[in-house]
């Protein structure tokens, strides 16, 4: 289950059909996490675990949550991580051993097949870590950038990041065996069509061999049941030995799923290396193309005589079929993120995170007509700011929205005549961020226009001296007193002696 946009809502999803099933309305309110354990839904929303009840009722289970921003659920207990750690906290009536400290700062964390999974900073990046078998943490990846999502399954540990997602699996290290064996792995893949009794067409392989000393050995099995998973493989069997690694014609694969294990050989020295398994289906044989006479019972050797060619025309059509790609600012590689900005007179390389690169290109057009104007700073500058870490808030400010009276001097001393505005931003958590902002501010601004940033602090205090309709004044809509909040529309004073509240 996830949180949805609406706020008070939970999306309840099927992982088995793999949509939506239905939605559920709640008393929550932002809540930072949520975990299923036990048949029940759980919750951290600010200090609070909380657990949701029948109707969408919730009630606190624990207070005392501190700064945990990941929350997942075990057998037996619930796990939250925080910068402070690892906390547990029992389910029922059972009791759990603490976990062992921590390697990492811990930000996300994850329970699934039996093992523990956090994610955070740790002294050099971040990077991912799990308990093994002896109930010890141990380090798995470094990754890049900050964890934004993690899960934890029987196939591995999947990590979302602002780059994408990654799939973690354990890998097994072979020695060289006493009797002169060259180390070895073997890793087992499947692919499921999803309609029985299908025909396999072609395999290929991104791999490199680094030596006369490595090599890559390929099998593959089809059934309609999903294979037994093993790393027991060889010539013979229910197993048959691809005719190559690159790129090959399947022969006698019929079934909904097609299991795949690579064997890799390599030495002290070299090892091999896959980047990725691709498999396609149905047959596309090129005899269909030729007359009935070539289409014999004994045109197997035509057909994969003519295989070769039809890879050569398949690579053209995935080409062609995947350029619509390029043009997609949420499809297009990274890599090619600059070529596309270009396109649109956008700068290629900006320091600015990949989500944020790709909707500033989705988005370019309406931006560009708004170029120059109040909201088009607003716009542009929010729409970095919404990819930046932290809780981020912003406030233009230009003379005309100060009222008169003496509770706007504060303000009034930053801005330098009609022709200027002041950009209340922030809080940033690195020097970096303030630097990025400050440019799109300079990129967005009229020349006539002189612009100011002004940094928010992490937290703002009101004074005591503040006085309604003195120096202070409400919204014209009117305020319920168990509603009203204090930060959105916000206009911050220079000082908090003299506090000025706006909602324009």
């Amino acid at each position: 289950m996830s949180p949805t946009a609406r706020r008070g809502a939970l999306t309840v999803y099927d992982t088995t059909l793999g949509r939506q099933i239905g939605t559920v309305e709640t008393a929550l309110d932002g809540p930072m996490d949520i975990a299923a354990v036990d048949g029940s839904v759980y919750a951290i929303e600010g200090d609070s675990l909380r657990r949701l009840r029948p109707a969408g009722r919730t009630e606190t289970v624990a207070t005392g949550a501190g700064r945990a921003t990941g929350l997942a659920g075990a057998d037996d207990r619930l796990l939250l991580a925080g910068p402070d750690g690892i906390r547990t906290h029992p389910v029922g009536d059972s009791a759990s051993p603490p976990l062992p400290d921590c390697p990492i700062s811990p930000r996300r964390v994850a329970a699934g097949d039996g093992r523990f999974a956090v994610a955070g900073p740790t002294e050099d990046g971040h990077g991912v870590a799990v308990i093994d078998d002896t109930g010890e943490w141990q380090r798995w990846q470094s990754v890049d950038g900050p964890v934004r999502a993690l899960t934890v399954d029987s196939d591995g540990i999947t990590v979302g990041t602002d780059g994408g997602c990654l799939s973690l699996s354990r890998t097994e290290r072979y020695a060289t065996t006493d009797d002169g064996d060259a180390p070895r792995a073997v890793v087992v893949g499947q692919f499921d069509a999803g309609v029985e009794g299908v025909q396999w067409h072609r395999l290929r392989l991104d791999a490199t061999a680094l030596g006369p000393e490595t090599c890559i050995r390929v099998f593959y099995r089809a059934a309609d049941d999903p294979p037994a998973r093993t790393t027991t493989v060889g010539d013979g069997g229910a197993w048959t030995a691809a005719n190559g690694v690159d790129d090959c014609l399947l022969r006698s694969a019929h079934g909904r799923y097609l299991q795949v294990a690579v064997e890799l050989l390599g030495c002290q020295r070299a090892s091999p290396r896959v980047g990725s398994v691709w498999a396609s289906c149905p047959r596309e044989s090129m005899l269909r193309h030729l007359p009935d006479l070539y289409r014999s019972a004994d045109a197997d050797v035509l057909e994969r005589l003519l295989a070769v060619f039809g890879g050569f025309f398949a690579d053209v059509a995935r080409t062609r079929d995947a350029s619509s790609r390029l043009f997609d600012p949420h499809g297009v590689p990274e890599s090619s993120l600059g070529w596309l900005a270009s396109w649109l007179g956008l700068d290629p390389r900006p320091a600015w995170p990949t989500p944020a690169r790709r909707e500033r290109i989705d988005r370019a057009s309406e931006l560009a007509r708004l170029r120059g104007t109040r909201r088009g700073l607003t716009e542009s500058v929010g729409l970095l700011l919404s990819h930046l870490p932290g809780d981020q808030r912003l406030f233009v400010v230009e003379p005309a929205d100060l009222p008169d009276g003496p509770a706007s001097a504060p303000v009034e001393k930053r801005l330098d005549g009609e022709r200027s505005v002041l950009v209340y931003a922030g809080p940033f958590e690195r020097e970096r961020d303030r630097a990025l902002v400050r440019t799109v501010i300079d990129r967005e601004t009229p020349a006539h226009v002189d612009a100011t940033l002004v940094p928010l602090e992490p937290t703002t205090a009101l004074g005591t001296r503040a006085f309604l309709d003195a120096n202070s004044r409400l919204a014209p809509t009117g305020v319920r007193l168990d509603e009203t909040a204090v930060g959105s529309g916000t206009l911050p004073a220079a000082r908090a002696d003299d506090t000025l509240l706006d909602t324009r």
